[in-house]
C-alpha cells in the first residue's frame, strides 16, 4: 500500500515543479522585456540627443565657416599689408596688399632679407626705396607661433603732416623777422658808430682799439645770430642715424671739463652695463649742441657766491627716453616757465633769445619734446624726450628698460 501510495504523488511534485518554473520563467520573460523596451526607449532619446547635438555642431561648423570666410575676405580687402611670419622668419602668409607692395608673392620668403631689401628703417619708421612711408607693427602669437606683422601706408599723411608743419614754421618766421631786425639793428648801429670813429684823422691809439675790439665784438654777435637763425630756419632738416647715449652723454661730460669752468659743476649720469648700448634716432652732432646749450645756460648763473652744479641723468617716460638736465640755480616762475622758448624771449642782457627756440626746434625735428620743470629758489629741470631707435631685432622684442 505504501510504495503505492508514493507512486501517486510523484506526479503531483513534477506538476507542481514544472508551474513554478513556467512562472518563473514567465516573470523573467516579463521582465527582459520591459529591460527591452526601456533600453528601446533609451536608445531612442540617446538618438535624439545625438541628432539634436549633431545640428547643433553643424550650425557652429557653418557659423564658424562663414566667420572664416568673412575674415579672409576682410584680411584680403585690408588696406594694410598683413602678414604671418614663424619663428624661424619665413613668412607663411601674406594679403593681396602686402603682395602689392612687394610686388610678388612672398610667401615662403625670409621676412628679414625682404625687409633689408625693400626698405631703409629711420628709427621709428620704414621708408620705402620709392620714398613711401610705413608704420610697423608687430604682435607676437601664442603657443609660439611666430608673430603678425602690419604696414600700414602713411606716405599721405606723412606728406600732409610735413606740409603742414612747413606752412608753420614759415607763419612762425615771418613773426619773427621784426625781432630780428631790431636784433639786427643794434650791433649793426654800434658797429657803424665805431666804423665813424676810426675814420677820423686823429683817433688815438686807445680809441683806435676799442672801437675796433667794439666792431669785431660786433659782427661775432651777427655772426652768431644768423648762424642761430639758420639752426632754427633749418628744423626737421637734420640726417637722423643711430646715437649711442651713452657716447653722447661721453662727449658732453669731456666738452666741459676741457672748459674748467669756475664756480660749476657738471655730474653727468654713469651708465650701467646693460644700459651701454641705449640708441635713440636722430643727429648725435644736433643733439649734442642742444645739451651743451642747456649746461651753459645753467653755467651762466654761477658766480662765487651762488656756485652752481648741474646733473644730467636719465629715466624713461611714456616708452620714451628722458634726459633730465637739472640745476640748483633760482629757479624760474610760472611765467617764465612758458615764456622761455618763444625766440627772442630772453632775460640776459647780451642773449639773442633763441637758444632755447633753437633747442626746441632741433628736438621736434627728432620726434621729441623739449619741456622746463622750475619753481622759483628750487632750481630748473629741463626734461628732453627722445624715441628709442628700434633695429628690427628690437622690433620684435620690448624696448630695454633704464633701471
Amino acid at each position: 500500500m505504501q510504495i503505492r501510495q508514493l507512486q501517486s504523488e510523484a506526479p503531483i511534485n513534477d506538476k507542481t515543479e514544472l508551474q513554478a518554473a513556467f512562472q518563473l520563467f514567465s516573470q523573467m520573460s516579463n521582465q527582459l522585456e520591459s529591460s527591452y523596451r526601456d533600453l528601446e526607449l533609451r536608445v531612442e532619446c540617446l538618438t535624439k540627443s545625438l541628432a539634436t547635438a549633431n545640428s547643433e555642431k553643424l550650425k557652429q561648423l557653418a557659423e564658424k565657416e562663414k566667420l572664416a570666410d568673412r575674415l579672409e575676405a576682410l584680411h584680403a580687402a585690408m588696406p594694410a599689408a598683413v602678414i604671418w611670419v614663424d619663428q624661424s622668419q619665413t613668412i607663411r602668409s601674406a594679403n593681396q596688399t602686402a603682395k602689392d607692395i612687394f610686388k610678388a608673392d612672398i610667401t615662403g620668403l625670409n621676412w628679414e632679407c625682404l625687409l633689408a631689401q625693400h626698405f631703409n628703417f629711420n628709427g621709428h619708421e620704414l621708408v620705402g626705396l620709392d620714398a613711401s612711408v610705413y608704420s610697423y607693427n608687430q604682435r607676437a602669437l601664442d603657443a609660439e607661433q611666430g608673430q603678425v606683422i602690419i604696414l600700414t601706408d602713411v606716405s599721405l599723411s606723412h606728406k600732409l603732416q610735413q606740409s603742414g608743419y612747413r606752412q608753420s614754421r614759415l607763419a612762425e618766421l615771418g613773426q619773427i623777422t621784426a625781432g630780428l631786425a631790431h636784433q639786427v639793428r643794434t650791433p649793426l648801429a654800434s658797429a657803424l658808430l665805431s666804423i665813424e670813429q676810426l675814420s677820423h684823422p686823429d683817433i688815438s691809439a686807445e680809441l683806435r682799439a676799442k672801437s675796433t675790439d667794439r666792431i669785431k665784438n660786433n659782427l661775432l654777435h651777427l655772426d652768431h645770430l644768423v648762424n642761430d637763425m639758420l639752426l632754427f630756419a633749418r628744423d626737421g632738416e637734420f640726417e637722423h642715424d643711430q646715437v649711442n647715449i651713452s657716447e653722447l652723454l661721453q662727449a658732453l661730460d669731456n666738452y666741459f671739463k676741457e672748459k674748467n669752468y669756475a664756480f660749476f659743476e657738471l655730474a653727468v649720469a654713469q651708465l650701467e652695463e646693460n644700459e651701454a648700448e641705449i640708441m635713440v634716432a636722430g643727429s648725435r652732432d644736433a643733439l649734442l649742441s642742444v645739451l651743451i646749450s642747456l649746461v651753459e645756460n645753467s653755467y651762466q648763473l654761477a658766480t662765487a657766491s651762488s656756485p652752481i652744479k648741474t646733473t644730467v641723468s636719465l629715466d624713461q617716460a611714456d616708452d620714451q627716453l628722458l634726459i633730465a638736465v637739472k640745476d640748483n640755480g633760482p629757479g624760474l616762475n610760472k611765467q617764465a616757465c612758458e615764456q622761455i622758448f618763444k625766440p627772442f624771449y630772453t632775460t640776459k642782457s647780451n642773449g639773442t633769445g633763441l637758444g632755447l627756440a633753437i633747442s626746441q626746434s632741433i628736438i621736434h625735428a627728432h620726434h621729441g619734446s623739449l619741456s622746463a620743470v622750475s619753481e622759483q629758489g628750487k632750481g630748473t629741470e629741463m626734461q628732453i624726450k627722445l624715441n628709442y631707435y628700434q633695429t628690427e631685432k628690437l622690433l620684435q622684442s620690448k624696448t630695454k628698460q633704464i633701471q
